[in-house]
């Protein structure tokens, strides 16, 4: 898989030119930004690395994880995913045009990959599964083809196309508080959702708080200690606040589930487009990637090289896209 078969260049580029004017429209004012410590492992502690969309990003010196400080506030960033341009345009436009291919090349992969880790760790067939954040159904729509689950469950604020499955319309805080969601499934999953979010502890205690005791949660999302976002820092079209708050690092995780009162079953990074992202972005312009060692690397442009290096990162963990697989406790004190 390439980068640009999921992230058509143009429909990229168009989405990133909106998102960088939607970042001065909406959170032009600093006064409407929060203070944060590390969304990972609570430390207030920090050096600043770059700014980027008019926000300052930051390392946290405890645990490495990268996240915007300051952030916007709840009801400044609701405001910004229901009305901005970029965001419809994400949705109107960018998704529908790479819904097929992305189908192929991301939901049906991910379902089979899922599939694996219950046999990996001799979990049994989940009830109800609940996906938080579940965009459009897709991902859900791919289970149940499947056969996974006896219960398919969509938590999700925005337009949805999937009329054969039940939606909760809403966000993980509100689905937490529903009778009859709270503690019903035996695996909740959420995608590439906890970058986005203010607090990554209230959001996994939400999804925490939807998984019975003993319930498996499936956690992915943007590694702050991964490849290509340490390789292009404020170069990477990844970091890209408002939308991506939260680059948490392998530390952080660490820290995040302990805090939340979670078992770690493991901590694995299966992406395959870090070479192909910071390759592209040398293409585009040279200077985004400083070290002299990948200058030559990607100038003898050689495939199997490279292919390669790709497969050492995503073996040993070093990926910017991390899979997070946990277990509730069975006794669990509150949540």
């Amino acid at each position: 898989m390439k980068e640009n078969e999921i992230r058509p260049t143009e429909l990229f580029e168009e989405y990133l030119r909106l998102s960088t004017k939607d970042a001065e429209d909406y959170f032009g004012e600093e006064n409407e930004r929060i203070n944060r410590v590390c969304p990972a492992c609570d430390s207030d502690e920090y050096q600043t690395a770059f700014e980027k969309n008019k926000f300052r990003l930051v390392w946290c010196d405890r645990c490495g994880s990268l996240y915007a400080n300051t952030c916007p506030n709840q009801s400044c960033l609701a405001e910004f995913y229901e009305q901005s341009p970029s965001q419809k345009f994400w949705a109107n436009t960018f998704s529908p045009a790479v819904e097929k291919t992305r189908q192929k090349k991301i939901f049906q992969p991910r379902a089979r990959q899922i599939q694996k880790l219950l046999i990996k760790y001799q979990m049994p067939k989940p009830s109800r599964v609940i996906d938080v954040g579940a965009g459009t159904g897709a991902m859900l729509k791919e289970l149940k083809r499947i056969g996974f689950g006896e219960e398919l469950v969509g938590i999700e604020p925005g337009p949805w196309r999937c009329d054969d499955l039940f939606v909760f319309h809403g966000f993980a805080n509100d689905a937490a508080k529903d009778k009859s969601l709270i503690g019903s499934a035996s695996f909740v999953m959420s995608f590439e959702v906890i970058e986005h979010v203010i607090s990554p502890m209230e959001f996994l205690n939400d999804l925490s708080a939807l998984a019975q005791p003993g319930g498996i949660l499936l956690i992915t999302g943007l590694c702050g200690s991964g490849f290509d976002i340490q390789i292009l820092g404020e170069n990477s079209r990844s970091v890209s606040p408002p939308q991506h708050l939260n680059f948490i690092s392998i530390q952080g995780v660490e820290s995040l589930l302990k805090r939340c009162g979670l078992e770690k079953i493991s901590f694995t990074t299966p992406g395959v487009l870090d070479v192909d992202i910071v390759r592209n972005s040398f293409a585009d312009d040279p200077t985004t990637v400083s070290n002299s060692f990948f200058h030559q690397l990607f100038l003898q442009d050689d495939e199997k090289v490279l292919k390669n290096l790709q497969k050492f990162i995503t073996s040993n963990n070093q990926s910017s896209h991390m899979w997070i697989l946990a277990r509730k406790p069975k006794k669990s004190l509150g949540r």
